[in-house]
């Protein structure tokens, strides 16, 4: 069984795991600001496991370039570049990179602080 099926068919979702991994430690994250939207655009190794965070708001995740499988609950769905989805914004979902990526996270706000940004998406 390839590493993929097995994130497909069985992986690990214990509380234990459910730490958003630094992302300063591992990937290159651009933020980008026009007009009430902030887009926050994260470039991650192959072979890495993040959770999302709890935004209050549904936002367009955009999967610019790479593979990756998301899993939302009991439901895993497997992306590949070019492609979008809704990340729901009152809840974690977990991201799974089968490649190196590049994922963009679009939000509506009228925020413009870029620390403050970075702490709430």
């Amino acid at each position: 069984m390839q590493a993929e099926d097995q994130i497909l068919d069985n992986p690990v979702s214990t509380e234990q795991e459910m730490q958003t991994v630094p992302y300063n430690a591992v990937a290159q994250v651009k933020h980008l600001q026009a007009d009430n939207v902030y887009v926050k655009c994260t470039m991650l190794p192959k072979n890495f496991r993040f959770w999302t965070k709890r935004t209050g708001d549904n936002h367009l995740a955009i999967l610019a370039m790479g593979t990756v499988v998301i899993e939302d609950g009991d439901q895993r769905t497997k992306y590949v570049a070019p492609a979008s989805t809704v990340i729901p914004g009152d809840r974690r979902v977990r991201v799974y990179t089968l490649s190196e990526i590049a994922f963009y996270c679009i939000h509506s706000t009228q925020e413009t602080d870029v620390a403050v940004l970075d702490r709430i998406y």
